[in-house]
């Protein structure tokens, strides 16, 4: 959340310190999880890794059935192996895909990207704002559309 607001920058942090011990004991439970980092091994990790490998599989075959959807937020599409898998699966007349993106030059790059497919909406967050769930499940999945409403930030929720 440090990060959500436009005054914050990343030279902002505030440095921490951690012993030895802690660092240690932060990276053997941090490698049991099942997490891909982006390194440039990333596409072995995610493709030539069994249970990755499995995973991108049962994604594809679920996009291929009918009336499927597949929503994203905040993902660039930056995975070549993951962008190419979800475009042939666009060919699939009956999927519909959302792509929701957190900054105007975000929703612009993927409606560039996905540009050849009637069956994807690129979803940019309005009046330079954020899109949320709730304001997706307004703006996008109500029988009558809700006009867009930005999400309230979280010091100003004990206001209300």
């Amino acid at each position: 959340m440090f990060l959500g607001t436009k005054a914050n920058k990343t030279e902002n942090i505030p440095a921490l310190s951690f012993s030895k011990e802690q660092m240690d004991n932060f990276w053997d439970e941090y490698n049991k999880l099942p997490i891909v980092n982006p390194t440039k091994w990333k596409f072995y990790e995610t493709v030539f890794e069994e249970h990755y490998y499995q995973m991108l599989r049962l994604l594809s075959y679920e996009l291929e059935k009918p009336n499927s959807v597949l929503i994203t937020f905040g993902f660039s599409f930056a995975d070549e192996h993951i962008l190419r898998l979800i475009q042939r699966s666009l060919s699939n007349p009956q999927l519909h895909t959302f792509i929701c993106c957190y900054s105007n030059d975000s929703s612009n790059n993927m409606r560039e990207e996905f540009k050849l497919w009637k069956n994807v909406q690129v979803i940019g967050p309005p009046e330079d704002t954020r899109m949320d769930f709730t304001n997706f499940n307004r703006y996008v999945f109500s029988l009558k559309p809700d006009k867009y409403e930005p999400p309230v930030p979280p010091e100003e929720e004990d206001l209300l």
